[in-house]
């Protein structure tokens, strides 16, 4: 009896300090989960190396990440589903904590040889004449176009609307369209036979920040997370 009884509490006594040692690692942040949801211009480049350079601090962290529009990134961040969206800066409401980490620019794509690739900067007025292939989601930057055009007194009706930016830069590249995009997305993707040129506005500059939900308490993988993104270039 007494040898079983020592063999339990033996169990029981390395149990417990494998449990003491998992959590002094989850609130040192060595240890836990972070789930990120992230716009799909962040998705493609930025956001899988913000996570490479925090599993290389944090190699034991699992990290999950979801690309979904800016909207859903949000509505995700409030019911708790993701702990960090990486979006373009929210304007309403005081539930989310927004750090900001850098400035996105807006850009309209063009085949070789279009005539406005004769100008460095163009206006959203220079898009106007030109078939416009845009991607079709409600998403952060094709509101920002439409509200763009509005702004002209033109009703923007797209000669294309696709699901795939690989699909909109093919009808780009063939002469059918142009397109407006981020310089961060398109980083992502072979532009042989593109030409980017910016747009000389304020709406074609977007802050991207890191958003927390101001309800909840930040875990240590949280906190470390968004240091690793502040330090990045």
């Amino acid at each position: 009896m007494g040898q079983e009884f020592y063999a339990l509490a033996t169990t029981l006594d390395e149990s417990i300090q494998h449990s003491q040692v998992r959590i002094r690692e989850f609130i040192s942040g060595e240890r836990g989960k972070l789930v990120i949801a992230a716009v799909p211009s962040l998705a493609a480049g930025y956001a899988p190396r913000a996570i490479a350079a925090f599993l290389h601090r944090h190699p034991d962290i699992d990290v999950q990440l979801v690309d979904v529009l800016s909207d859903q990134c949000l509505e995700m961040l409030r019911i708790g589903t993701v702990d960090v969206a990486l979006t373009p800066a929210y304007a309403e409401g005081r539930e989310f904590h927004q750090t900001a980490l850098f400035e996105e620019a807006l850009g309209a794509v063009l085949p070789l040889g279009h005539v406005l690739t004769e100008k460095q900067l163009l206006s959203w007025a220079d898009l106007k004449p030109y078939p416009l292939v845009v991607v079709n989601s409600t998403g952060h930057l094709r509101q920002t176009i439409y509200t763009e055009f509005r702004r002209l007194g033109f009703l923007l009706e797209p000669a294309y609307e696709v699901a795939q930016v690989g699909t909109m830069l093919g009808l780009i590249r063939e002469g059918l369209a142009i397109g407006v995009l981020s310089k961060t997305l398109l980083e992502c993707f072979d532009l042989n036979h593109l030409t980017f040129r910016p747009i000389d506005s304020l709406s074609a500059f977007r802050t991207i920040c890191l958003m927390t939900s101001v309800s909840r308490t930040q875990t240590p993988a949280v906190d470390a997370f968004m240091k690793v993104c502040m330090t990045m270039p």
